[in-house]
């Protein structure tokens, strides 16, 4: 059955590598009186992959069964025949829910992807020193040295570059997270405008009903203090200096790692080390184990015994 007819297209997403801010933007966007909560919707990524290769829609649907960000909310797995018609039916679920007009996503990997589904979509582009960005997945787990951590911006960056040739500059939005914990009332203000609503102070109140506090300058170019030279350089290195400039930021003198095999081989190594050691700690060796079986065999069932259990635990350790 195609449900295309109930769905809702969303107006914009948020967009940008994870650990940029993307949080706190969606949820004082989620404050304004005309705009709907921004749920985080990594999972839209893979459904538009499977889309494109052509799998059967109940692919999709088993996908989101277990997957750890669908299952915050409470939305209802549509019926829709048609990837598109099942994504909307999602952004009426979220409309019906809170009862606002305008409807957005906040989505972080290969999100160039949604031009080819959203054309007349809106778009805002979060960035963020990479030097950070890099320091706070080191801290998530995600990434065991700075080397692989840069690789989140690196390829938010791409992202970026490729949607700006699929869709008009009056549909794109660029902000920087330093400017936005800045100067938060000009940027919200900024964003109001693009999407066509009013800035209002309740935007900033978001420490009334969530654990986040209101921006402050003091977030900003943490890395300053807490990076170490090794991993500034490890960055820097990875992505360019002259991107990091071209994106406003300032450079350090620290000279470029190695690259050679053996120094490449040597970061694999520590980041795989790094990565395993956080998961098994923060989910138990068993569990950590036992995704690591599902993944590799692509078992249906054992993806459903141990999703309510590891959801659960990464819950517990995000912000």
């Amino acid at each position: 059955m195609d449900n295309s007819s109930t769905g809702v297209a969303p107006d914009f997403f948020i967009v940008g590598s994870v650990r940029t801010g993307s949080t706190m933007l969606r949820l004082m966007l989620g404050h304004h009186p005309e705009i709907a909560r921004c749920d985080e919707m990594e999972y839209l990524l893979p459904g538009i992959e499977m889309m494109e290769e052509g799998r059967p829609i109940q692919a999709f649907r088993d996908f989101l069964e277990y997957d750890r960000i669908f299952q915050l909310y409470d939305y209802t797995i549509p019926q829709a025949g048609t990837y598109q018609a099942l994504s909307e039916d999602i952004f009426r679920q979220l409309s019906e829910a809170d009862g606002r007009r305008i409807l957005g996503g906040t989505i972080h990997n290969d999100f160039a992807l949604l031009a080819k589904v959203w054309p007349n979509c809106k778009y805002i582009f979060l960035d963020r020193d990479p030097r950070d960005v890099a320091r706070s997945v080191i801290n998530m787990g995600w990434a065991g040295t700075a080397w692989h951590g840069a690789e989140f911006w690196q390829r938010a960056k791409l992202n970026w570059q490729e949607l700006s040739t699929r869709v008009p500059e009056s549909q794109r939005l660029e902000l920087r997270f330093e400017d936005l914990v800045a100067e938060p009332e000009a940027l919200l203000g900024k964003v109001c405008k693009f999407l066509g609503v009013h800035y209002t102070p309740e935007m900033l109140g978001i420490d009334s009903d969530t654990t986040y506090r209101p921006p402050s300058k003091s977030e900003a170019a943490s890395w300053e203090k807490k990076s170490k030279p090794r991993e500034i350089a490890e960055v820097e290195t990875r992505v360019g200096k002259s991107l990091i400039v071209e994106s406003g930021y300032q450079v350090s003198d620290y000279p470029a790692i190695d690259t050679g095999g053996l120094a490449m081989l040597q970061l694999a190594l520590r980041n795989k080390y790094g990565r395993s050691r956080h998961q098994w700690q923060q989910i138990g060796f068993k569990w950590w184990l036992l995704r690591i079986i599902a993944n590799k065999t692509g078992s249906q069932a054992l993806h459903r015994y141990i999703a309510p259990t590891i959801n659960a635990k990464e819950n517990e350790h995000l912000k």
